[in-house]
């Protein structure tokens, strides 16, 4: 430690207080003291011991790899030796000592004997893997796939899989279970013995299982737009929404189900126009642009609320209620309506009169669809919110 070492001497005490021999020797007094008060301590020559914490040091004079330092008390500091691989350090809780524990302490269970494969992300994904041969692919952002095998393919942002071997081949889709999605902005989630496949589908919800087989279209394939419920479910046009609890037959789906769907046109002359389920501006023609295809050996009863507006002008409006049977026995020209079509108007204004709506058959196409008449030179909107009812021998 720096000492003052020897002070000059001081003057004798014959000499005057206020004279330049007393103030020389109290400057280089001065001197001396600023020498031993400004003078940085060396800590590692001219300090010894072991700081503690309430002067800012921790008490500790030696660590092993791998302490951390804690606060155990208000005024001193404690280590937590490391521990086996696979623990996570955190919070115990409030004015409690923070601690090591396991993965399954916390709620997670990772068997790292049975994992066959490891699972892998892509690069730029920011995405999550977790379980045996579970794998996001390059680009797939935002992406998570759980479960042996469960997948989202490359490039496929913001999708979830969740399940055995599930599959994810689109953006913005959540598959759940043993289901594969492949189409935008849709949920799959199925409990079926096998894979249940979404294809393309855009759009798209489908909750349910199919206990003895069956898959989620009907005789129209992939449609976009729809929700499929329940169990052996299945949906026959695009904007359905339709549910079941199972079937009379092993191995199909769709065989008794109800549900519901949209359908709309646009008229600006007289004739007999056809309601269509697409999405473009004015639907109409052939399923999926408009027209309900039945499949075979099948019975369908419809209840269809319609409405209609005339849009170039105010004040004209009218209703409708149309009720039809159809089936299809063994092929397309065997499309019948089965008895007579009931309609009952609801409301209409006078403008209105000539206003109608019906139902047409097209054995060509196996199809049945409601109809609707305008009038010349006006612009008529219809929307018909169409309720219905499925049964099929197989």
């Amino acid at each position: 430690m720096s000492t003052i070492g020897s002070s000059p001497p001081p003057p004798d005490s014959n000499t005057p207080l206020n004279s330049d021999v007393w103030r020389r020797w109290l400057a280089r007094l001065r001197d001396k003291l600023n020498t031993v008060l400004i003078a940085p301590v060396s800590l590692t020559t001219e300090v010894t011991g072991t700081l503690p914490a309430t002067n800012g040091g921790t008490g500790f004079a030696s660590y092993a790899v791998g302490d951390i330092l804690y606060a155990n008390t208000t005024t001193t500091l404690a280590k937590r030796a490391a521990v086996a691989d696979g623990q996570i350090f955190g919070s115990a809780g409030v004015n409690t000592a923070p601690a090591y524990r396991t993965l399954a302490s916390l709620g997670f269970a990772i068997d790292y004997a049975n994992l066959g494969t490891a699972p892998t992300v892509g690069a730029g994904t920011d995405g999550i893997a977790i379980g045996d041969g579970a794998s996001v692919g390059a680009g797939a952002t935002n992406s998570v796939a759980i479960g042996r095998g469960a997948s989202v393919g490359a490039g496929f942002t913001n999708s979830i899989a969740l399940g055995d071997s599930t599959v994810v081949g689109a953006a913005n889709v959540v598959a759940i279970g043993n289901a594969i999605n492949n189409g935008n902005a849709s949920i799959n989630i199925s409990a079926s013995p096998t894979a249940i496949n979404l294809s393309n589908a855009q759009n798209a919800i489908h909750i349910g299982s199919y206990r003895n087989g069956g898959q989620p279209f009907g005789v129209n394939g992939v449609v976009n737009d729809f929700m499929a419920l329940g169990v052996g479910t299945n949906t026959d046009f695009a904007g359905e929404m339709s549910w079941s609890m199972g079937n009379f037959v092993a191995g199909t789906s769709g065989t008794a189900k109800v549900g519901m769907f949209p359908m709309r046109a646009q008229t600006t002359n007289a004739t007999v126009t056809a309601l269509g389920t697409a999405t473009g501006a004015n639907p109409t023609g052939v399923n999926p642009g408009g027209q309900i295809v039945l499949p075979t050996i099948s019975t369908w009863a419809f209840d269809c609320q319609i409405i209609a507006r005339r849009t170039d002008a105010t004040g004209t409006n009218a209703s409708w209620r149309l009720k039809f049977t159809a089936k299809k026995d063994s092929n397309n020209a065997s499309t019948a309506l089965v008895g007579t079509r009931v309609k009952e108007i609801l409301q209409k204004d006078a403008g209105a009169a000539a206003w109608d709506v019906g139902v047409a058959v097209d054995t060509g196409t196996g199809a049945v669809y409601p109809t609707v008449t305008g009038e010349a030179g006006k612009t008529i909107r219809w929307v018909a919110n169409v309720e219905m009812v499925k049964v099929m021998e197989s």
